[in-house]
């Protein structure tokens, strides 16, 4: 079985966030590409904490599932 390349992996991974609710893949970009928290993400798109962490879990959740079959790089 041949392994993934990177660039594989990172249209893999780009597909599977573009598949996303537009608000989950809001929040997931301001988490972890704006570096924002919880707290901001929540202030800025007038959300509760609560639901940006539902939000984003369920986010998580639907990108493990999708890209569970995207092979990993053997880094050395």
């Amino acid at each position: 079985m041949e392994q993934a390349t990177t660039a594989e992996i990172q249209t893999s991974v780009h597909q599977a966030i573009q598949s996303l609710p537009e608000l989950q893949r809001q929040i997931l970009k301001l988490s972890y590409y704006q570096g924002l928290s919880h707290n901001q993400i929540a202030e800025s798109l007038a959300l509760t904490p609560g639901v940006v962490k539902s939000r984003l879990r369920q986010a998580l959740v639907q990108l493990k599932t999708q890209l569970a079959g995207v092979d990993r790089l053997d880094i050395d």
